[in-house]
């Protein structure tokens, strides 16, 4: 499972989370936390890359 401390942990060391990172980590635990329980993580990750792309276009 994916926890905070493991979101930090893919960055490099001099740099924390940016409030916006903490804030949407928080709302999909909140928020989504059944449906990421009922999915793997590959999907998990793929479902967040696509609504990144979807937004990044």
């Amino acid at each position: 499972m994916m926890t905070e401390k493991s979101i930090r942990d893919t960055r490099s060391d001099d740099v924390s989370p940016s409030a916006e990172s903490q804030q949407l980590a928080i709302s999909l635990k909140f928020h989504y936390a059944e449906t990421l329980r009922s999915m793997t993580l590959q999907e998990t990750l793929q479902t967040i890359a696509e609504v990144w792309d979807n937004c990044n276009r």
